[in-house]
């Protein structure tokens, strides 16, 4: 049998993850939900994709590539 050791920084963020990204931001969207139009929400679960892009660009310094581009003109073109 192979035994292996998880560090505390790896629990921590298994912890961080599960609780502020899975919990919580359920909690926070569906309360939220309960106070604007359906429609509304739709349209800002849309703009997921290109808002994480935006931030990965911009805060990890990420290069857009050009089929990136392609995919933000099909889904802008939706609205």
């Amino acid at each position: 049998m192979i035994r292996t050791r998880i560090d505390l920084s790896s629990v921590i963020c298994v912890i961080y993850y599960g609780f502020f990204v899975s919990f919580l931001s359920y909690v926070l969207w569906f309360k939220g939900i309960e106070k604007v139009p359906a429609s509304n929400a739709a349209v800002f679960t849309s703009m997921v994709p290109v808002s994480s892009i935006v931030l990965s660009a911009v805060v990890l310094k990420e290069t857009v590539m050009g089929n990136i581009w392609l995919d933000w003109g099909v889904l802008l073109g939706g609205f």
